[in-house]
């Protein structure tokens, strides 16, 4: 599938995310960091595939606007 440039960087941007919360994982001084690093982790993983899957949808739904506008 093809997005756009925009959706491309939000995607792009919230995979960013994620890794710079699980590197904080990682690098954590402590077992208590470390769990709150980890629950950041999951909220980026959430957030992430929740960007990728809008940006599929947005993008299914301005292909199948094209295609019914030329019918």
């Amino acid at each position: 599938m093809n997005l756009s440039p925009e959706r491309q960087e939000a995607i792009a941007a919230t995979l960013a995310a994620l890794v710079e919360c699980a590197e904080r994982a990682r690098d954590a001084s402590d077992t208590e960091a470390a769990k709150r690093a980890l629950n950041n982790v999951w909220y980026a993983a959430h957030h992430a595939t929740e960007t990728i899957i809008e940006a599929e949808r947005a993008t299914r739904r301005e292909a199948l606007d094209k295609l019914e506008a030329a019918a």
